[in-house]
């Protein structure tokens, strides 16, 4: 079915960019719903006011709507934030077939960290939204999309099939999905904002993301015992000069005591950190990492489950920098991680600093190459297996009961060697023409 055409100057609209245009887009918005499907059109500047602690316009059970800034058409909001409040510019409950395509302006949220946490959100989904494409550009706002529900509310109420891209520049948080979506395939444009994504509780993400001067971690989060399960994330970050020199690129976290199991997480990384202000690590894995209180770190097992976790790309870091640690706290039994694999990574300065204390079966570590050591820390009778792998040095801690295979590895090189104890060569003296290239 066609959809209806209305344009916001027949609402009353000045869109001369200083007069109000809330009330018009409001009843725009509102025919729109009456019809419970329709097309916006925004043809020039649209000056709002968000209304704090809540959505400037809900859309409710609506099939088929489009909102549209045509050319340099811009929604601009002139609402103040203070303290933590917070507003929404559009908000979509119990929705299908969503397509935005908005650029839009708000007070800037972020300066050198997420401490700003207060602004706008210019998309939400609630109560499970289907078929939503996005196709956001944003100048501040606390947020851009943010699909969301509470941790106990039905499954019913994930919104699913989200596709589109986001450019943002000094938002706080691009994309955040808070327990809220299923099956999404995003690309983001992202500088200078805060944490450019913020996943918990939350499936089948495939985020491309191309990064200048992260702000903040990117997280991979468990909450209330729902962890993330198929994320897929690429990133690429070779421009940043301005990083938050204590943040890691992107960190896996359970961030509260009750147990929770994060499933096939995939990370590729092309990133370089900066001369100045370099990232303190690339990947890191931390336990109740919340900024403070009672469990900042979590030092007891839980018996949360890291279940698939898988690492390529480029990661070259700076003189300092570990390019995968431990955050805080430390994992112990019953803690577990289980079907890691590390293969066609190419690791530059800093150390791969491998937590896998409690490893639950076989850690692969394939076609790596490193400039500096990669180090292991189990102590669980798991298995640890280098094929065609070149470091400085494979380091253990002093109490490993795990065993280690090396095949087809370069393990000559370095003069501090410290092996576990269960060890085994196989095939490891390769001719140097055979040895795998050195990057350039």
């Amino acid at each position: 079915m066609e959809q209806r055409v209305y344009n916001l100057k027949d609402f009353g609209a000045a869109l001369d960019g200083t007069t109000d245009d809330t009330a018009a887009l409001q009843a725009a918005c509102t025919a729109i719903n009456r019809n419970r499907g329709g097309r916006l059109i925004i043809a020039d500047r649209c000056k709002v006011v968000g209304v704090v602690g809540s959505s400037l316009v809900t859309f409710l059970r609506c099939n088929g709507v489009s909102i549209e800034c045509i050319g340099d058409a811009l929604i601009q909001d002139v609402q103040t934030y203070t303290g933590d409040q917070t507003a929404e510019l559009f908000t979509f409950t119990a929705c299908n077939n969503v397509d935005v395509k908005l650029r839009v302006s708000s007070q800037i949220a972020v300066t050198t960290s997420t401490a700003n946490n207060r602004g706008l959100y210019a998309v939400v989904l609630r109560q499970g939204c289907r078929g939503v494409n996005v196709d956001l550009d944003l100048a501040g706002c606390r947020g851009g999309l943010r699909p969301t529900k509470a941790h106990d509310d039905p499954a019913s109420y994930k919104s699913t099939s989200i596709r589109g891209r986001i450019r943002a520049r000094g938002t706080l948080y691009p994309y955040v999905s808070q327990f809220g979506a299923d099956d999404v395939t995003l690309e983001l444009f992202v500088d200078v904002c805060g944490r450019n994504f913020f996943l918990y509780g939350s499936d089948a993400h495939r985020l491309t993301v191309h990064s200048k001067n992260q702000q903040s971690t990117s997280l991979i989060e468990a909450f209330n015992g729902h962890g993330c399960s198929d994320v897929d994330v690429r990133i690429t970050d070779l421009e940043s000069d301005d990083c938050n020199s204590a943040a890691a690129v992107v960190s896996i976290e359970w961030g509260d005591a009750t147990v929770a199991t994060h499933r096939n997480i995939r990370l590729n990384m092309n990133t370089k950190s900066p001369s100045v202000n370099p990232w303190g690590k690339t990947v890191e894995f931390s336990k109740a990492s919340d900024g403070g209180g009672a469990l900042s770190p979590d030092r007891i097992g839980r018996g949360h489950v890291l279940d698939g976790f898988e690492l390529t790309g480029r990661i070259e870091g700076n003189t300092g920098n570990n390019n995968m640690a431990m955050a805080v706290g430390a994992f112990a039994a019953p803690d577990v991680f289980r079907r890691w694999r590390v293969h066609d990574l190419t690791s530059l300065i800093g150390v791969l600093n491998c937590p896998l204390q409690t490893l639950g079966d076989i850690a692969l570590f394939e076609n790596v190459y490193s400039n500096s050591a990669i180090f292991t820390s189990n102590k669980t009778n798991g298995l640890v297996r280098f094929i065609r792998c070149t470091a400085t040095e494979y380091t253990a801690t002093m109490d490993n009961i795990d065993r280690h295979e090396y095949i087809a590895s370069d393990i000559t090189s370095g003069t501090n060697q410290n092996y576990s104890n269960n060890k085994r060569l196989i095939d490891t003296v390769v001719p140097n023409a055979q040895r795998r290239a050195r990057p350039r």
